[in-house]
């Protein structure tokens, strides 16, 4: 008999005493045990929650204790000096917007003063080609007496007023030519001064980006400085605050693990129990 396992040996009893309550005993043990086994789970994962909340307030704690109060001043006076360097940078921003400005409005002609420059050169190259063919003209008519596709004379009286003619020709060419030069050096020397105006420019850009990042640089700087002199100027509240959150989370925790250690103690009993 004693070989028996119990649920066997509590059968071949309740069968003799023809009772059924261990059979009714031990369902209702199952049920307090799962039950048991539900509230150990439960009770642990609150545990769990409770040490996880208590390590994070710690370490905000200790983030706390480690700020200097004595900085504040210290921190005051930077933002001080980073008040006037930011009026500083905001005037230089204000003048070099003024100087972009009228270096634009000085641009204003330079679109016109290319397209004339072209005009003029175009003008240049027909006036050499017109001078190119007098200066052959007058050759032939100084060189030849008969026409050479014709093979007819040329007579001498017309071959002097021709070359008259040409050379005069010739003359005002040379004359226009002296002046269209003149006036391109002109266009040409003010397209320089345009160029020289957009280069200024150019460099005025990179020197405003310059300036602007150095601006925002200095107010992510300045917002991180105010960050810190509002922890340092809260933290003995917060420290006093977080202090009595972490002794009432302690006090849970604690509570916690005995309901915990009870709990288990609850369920072992009534496996034993379940093993009678």
């Amino acid at each position: 008999f004693m070989k028996m396992k119990a649920r066997y040996r509590r059968d071949v009893v309740e069968e003799i005493l023809d009772v059924k309550v261990f059979t009714q005993m031990d369902l209702i043990l199952r049920d307090q045990q799962g039950q048991l086994s539900k509230e150990v789970l439960d009770v642990k994962h609150k545990c769990d929650l409770l040490e996880t909340k208590y390590e994070t307030e710690m370490k905000h704690f200790k983030s706390l204790s480690d700020l200097n109060t004595s900085d504040i001043d210290d921190k005051k006076l930077q933002l001080d000096k980073h008040s006037k360097a930011k009026e500083e940078y905001t005037t230089k921003i204000e003048n070099i917007n003024k100087s972009i400005e009228e270096y634009k409005k000085e641009l204003e002609g330079k679109e016109e003063e290319d397209n004339k420059l072209k005009q003029l050169l175009k003008l240049e190259t027909k006036i050499e080609q017109n001078i190119d063919t007098s200066n052959k003209s007058i050759k032939f008519f100084a060189e030849n007496d008969t026409c050479p596709v014709c093979t007819q004379s040329i007579d001498r009286t017309f071959r002097e007023q021709k070359g008259e003619q040409l050379h005069k020709k010739c003359a005002e060419l040379e004359t226009g030519i002296k002046k269209l030069t003149s006036e391109i050096d002109k266009v040409e020397e003010r397209i320089n001064h345009f160029g020289n105006i957009s280069k200024k420019l150019s460099d005025l850009y990179v020197d405003i980006a310059k300036v602007n990042t150095s601006l925002e640089e200095l107010n992510n700087y300045s917002n991180r400085i105010h960050q810190e002199i509002s922890q340092l100027e809260n933290k003995q509240t917060d420290s006093k605050q977080i202090a009595t959150d972490l002794q009432q989370l302690k006090e849970e925790l604690e509570t916690c693990k005995m309901s915990t250690d009870k709990i288990i103690d609850q369920k072992k009993y009534v496996d034993v129990l379940r093993e009678v």
